[in-house]
């Protein structure tokens, strides 16, 4: 990240600095003030406005550690979220983003659930709203898996309204305060949705000869990690326990019977039977991609054909969205 500022101004960050080592500030304040801020109604330059954010940041808590610590920073951290998400920085973005709901939680924990940090995580702000256009982007790819899933027979069919009412505030609001937890699957699976988006058409451009697999295996085992954190969720007194031991669980085979297999030699093989679209076919998918990206980066190159990658990420949404159907809606 670059270490000058592009938006702010030498004199307006000196004074900002000044202010934050002779005074006590109120945080929202002092970033109204002083911050890049971003623009409406689409994006301008926020690759320059994140790294003024986070410089600025940088050098406050080198003044002053301690201080820093206890200033209130949502403002600063909402701001990284979105022009972070503007520059298709997803995960440096929720990363920021659940940054800011965490400093709203130590100063409203009864009521940060109903602050603008917390709006993208139920997906309802609007789209001429601050941060809006992370939530509609968000949210059509969410309705545009939602929708294919529930086009597979013998699926329990799942509504954006429901899987936000009931799978991801259940998931967030176990606890008044929160949780960081909870928090962490929700904003891990809308990274993940974001950023199949982006490895997919990364992979059509690519060249003909082929090239590394790194970023779609890391992709395809986020997806695992997913599914295995949603699983140990639902299962707590497995939390310790391998995927191979939740699936011979009496409590998961009750609620999800057949065989599972979480083994496979080759990404060839896993593509082989990415077919049919049925639970068994997802959950035997996504645990075999889990446990070979999980070990290894070397495998066979199956991405030359880029809807091959695609056909992964549906199986392993398709996964996940059997927990959610099954063990919260």
């Amino acid at each position: 990240m670059s270490k000058h500022f592009f938006i702010l101004s030498d004199d307006k960050v000196q004074n900002a600095l000044d202010e934050f080592r002779t005074k006590e500030i109120n945080g929202d304040d002092f970033f109204g003030r002083y911050g890049p801020g971003n623009t409406f109604p689409s994006a301008n330059r926020p690759f320059e406005r994140f790294a003024d954010y986070q410089l600025l940041l940088e050098k406050m808590e080198a003044i002053d550690k301690e201080k820093f610590a206890r200033t209130h920073k949502g403002t600063a951290f909402f701001f990284l979220f979105w022009t972070a998400y503007d520059c298709g920085f997803y995960e440096k973005a929720l990363f920021y983003l659940d940054a800011a709901i965490s400093e709203n939680v130590l100063i409203a924990p009864h009521s940060w659930h109903k602050r603008q940090s917390a709006k993208y995580l139920w997906l309802n702000e609007a789209p001429d709203k601050a941060a809006g256009r992370a939530v509609e982007h968000t949210k059509g790819l969410l309705k545009e898996q939602l929708d294919r899933f529930n086009s597979i027979a013998g699926v329990k069919t799942v509504t954006l309204d429901d899987f936000i009412e009931k799978f991801v505030r259940k998931l967030v609001m176990k606890t008044a305060n929160g949780r960081a937890e909870g928090r962490t699957i929700v904003t891990a699976l809308y990274t993940y949705l974001a950023e199949a988006e982006q490895r997919y058409k990364e992979l059509k451009l690519r060249s003909r000869g082929g090239g590394s697999t790194e970023l779609p295996l890391k992709h395809l085992f986020k997806g695992g990690l997913i599914f295995e954190s949603l699983l140990k969720e639902c299962y707590p007194a497995l939390q310790n326990g391998m995927l191979g031991t939740i699936f011979k669980d009496p409590n998961f085979r009750n609620d999800f019977p057949g065989e599972i297999s979480t083994k496979a030699t080759k990404l060839e093989t896993i593509r082989l039977i990415t077919s049919p679209d049925d639970r068994l076919t997802a959950f035997n998918v996504t645990s075999q991609l889990r446990n070979t990206t999980g070990h290894n980066l070397v495998w066979d190159d199956v991405f030359s054909n880029p809807d091959n990658f695609r056909r992964f990420v549906e199986q392993q949404v398709n996964a996940i969205l059997c927990i959610a159907g099954a063990k919260f809606l």
